[in-house]
C-alpha cells in the first residue's frame, strides 16, 4: 500500500509471505494458483477487462496502472461495451509465483509476474515485464472469485470516479477495528518515522513489496534504503517526503488469520530548493497475523491516479 516511487510519487509497495496457523493443506493454495492461471488463459482469449469480470464478486474492486479503481461488478460492464477495448487494452500474460489461503480457506491471494508485448511507432518490439497481486474470496456457492485485482488493468482511459466511502466505526467488528487500527499505526509511523521505517516494522520477514517499474521489495530491501537515508541526511539540504494513506475498507476471514484493506495515498516530497511535487494513488494491503498475536503486512500493493478531490 502507500505508494512511492523513487524517481516520481509513488512507493507502491506490495507483500509476499508465509503461511502461518494455516489449516489450510498445500492441494488448496495449488488451487488458487490454478484459478489465476485460468483467468490469464481467459485474458488471452477474449481480453483482459473481460476475464477479469468472469472471475468477479459483484462487489470486488479493479486497479487500473493509471486511474481511479472499478467498485463493482456493474461498473466494470458499462466499461466493457466500447467495441474496441479489447484493442486498445494490448496482450497480457502472467503467471502465479505465490498463493497462500486464510485456515478458514475463505480468503486468500495470489502475486505473480506479467509480460506485456508492445511496439513503438516505427514497430520496434518489445517486452515490458511487471507484477501483479489478486484477492480472492470464495462466494457463497464455494467457488474462488476475485476480491481485488491490481497490476493487470493496463487501460489508462477508464475514468471511474474517485472513491467516497469511509469506514462506519460503529458498525465494524472487533476483527475488523484490529486490522484498522494497525493500518492507521502504520500510516502514523510513516508519518512519524519516514515511509521505510515504517514498511521495514510493519513487513513480515518474507513479505514482498511490488514496486512501480521495479523488482519487489523486501524487509531486507528496506534495511538497505533506510542505511542509504541515514547517510544523506548527513549531507545539507536532503530532501523530504512524507506518505499519507487511510483505509475505506476492510475484511477479515472467517478464521481471523489473514485479512485486507484498501484506501487512497497521498505522496508529497520537496527537494532541496523547496520545490514541492504531490502525487496520488491507491493501495491494498494483506495482513497476516503473527504468532505474537500481531497483524503485520504479507502483500502491499497500488497504483498511482488523478487527485483524489
Amino acid at each position: 500500500m502507500k505508494h512511492l516511487t523513487v524517481s516520481l510519487f509513488v512507493l507502491l509497495v506490495f507483500t509476499a509471505s508465509v503461511s502461518f496457523g494455516s489449516g489450510v493443506g498445500i492441494d488448496t493454495k495449488k488451487i488458487l494458483m490454478d484459478k489465476d492461471r485460468e483467468m490469464a488463459k481467459a485474458s488471452g482469449e477474449k481480453g483482459i477487462l473481460m476475464a477479469l469480470y468472469s472471475f468477479m464478486t459483484g462487489d470486488a474492486v479493479l486497479l487500473p496502472e493509471k486511474g481511479h479503481p472499478i467498485c463493482g461488478k456493474n461498473t466494470c460492464e458499462k466499461l466493457m461495451k466500447p467495441g474496441d477495448i479489447k484493442e486498445r487494452e494490448g496482450q497480457l500474460q502472467w503467471e502465479p509465483l505465490f498463493a497462500d489461503v486464510s485456515a478458514a480457506g475463505d480468503l486468500g491471494y495470489t502475486h505473480g509476474r506479467f509480460e506485456r508485448p508492445t511496439a513503438d511507432s516505427s514497430d520496434n518490439k518489445k517486452i515490458n515485464y511487471g507484477y501483479y497481486a489478486t484477492i480472492w474470496q470464495k462466494d457463497g456457492q464455494d467457488n474462488w472469485k476475485v476480491a481485488f485485482s491490481q497490476g493487470l488493468l493496463l487501460l489508462k482511459d477508464l475514468e471511474p470516479k474517485p472513491i467516497d466511502k469511509k469506514i462506519d466505526w460503529e458498525k465494524t467488528d472487533e476483527k475488523t477495528r484490529e486490522v484498522i487500527t494497525t493500518e492507521r499505526s502504520f500510516a502514523q509511523y510513516s508519518l512519524e518515522k519516514g515511509t521505510p521505517a515504517a514498511f521495514y516494522q510493519f513487513i513480515t520477514d518474507t513479505g514482498i513489496a511490488l514496486s512501480v517499474g521495479g523488482p519487489p521489495r523486501t524487509k531486507e530491501t528496506y534495511a538497505k534504503i533506510i542505511t542509504a537515508q541515514q547517510e544523506q541526511e548527513k549531507k545539507s539540504n536532503t530532501p523530504k517526503s512524507t506518505l499519507e494513506w487511510e483505509p475505506v475498507f476492510s475484511h477479515v476471514a472467517a478464521s481471523g488469520d489473514m485479512a485486507y484493506d484498501y484506501g487512497p495515498y497521498k505522496y508529497t516530497a520537496t527537494d532541496a530548493n523547496g520545490n514541492q511535487q504531490t502525487g496520488y494513488g491507491y493501495f491494498v494491503t494483506v495482513w497476516k497475523k503473527q504468532p505474537d498475536n500481531r497483524w503485520k503486512f504479507v502483500l502491499d500493493a497500488g497504483n498511482v491516479s488523478p487527485p483524489h478531490h
